[in-house]
């Protein structure tokens, strides 16, 4: 399962927050597969693209970030499969008569 990871940086972090998140991120090694590392322009977050079939891995992952950083997690599907899901969907609504 592939998932989008957004991370915000929590704004009231001190500067000894922002050396001790630094020094997290530096010696992290991801439980989950971690496709894609996007940052925001403006420092203040950004979007992972993560691939894992265990929940649990994600979850061990952003909670290692806490209390310097808010994750937000959205289960995502390849564009083609959500196309082909459309296409079952259309055809059950069209086979169920009024």
């Amino acid at each position: 399962m592939k998932y989008v990871v957004k991370w915000t940086v929590q704004r009231t972090l001190t500067e000894q927050d922002n050396k001790r998140l630094l020094d997290l991120l530096a010696r992290w090694e991801p439980a989950a597969k971690v496709e894609q590392m996007l940052g925001q322009v403006d420092g203040m977050g950004g979007f992972n693209i993560v691939e894992t079939d265990d929940p649990r891995a994600l979850a061990l992952d952003v909670m290692k970030f806490q209390p310097y950083v808010e994750h937000t997690i959205y289960p995502v599907l390849e564009l083609t499969e959500i196309g082909q899901i459309f296409a079952e969907a259309i055809e059950y609504q069209a086979s169920v008569q009024s």
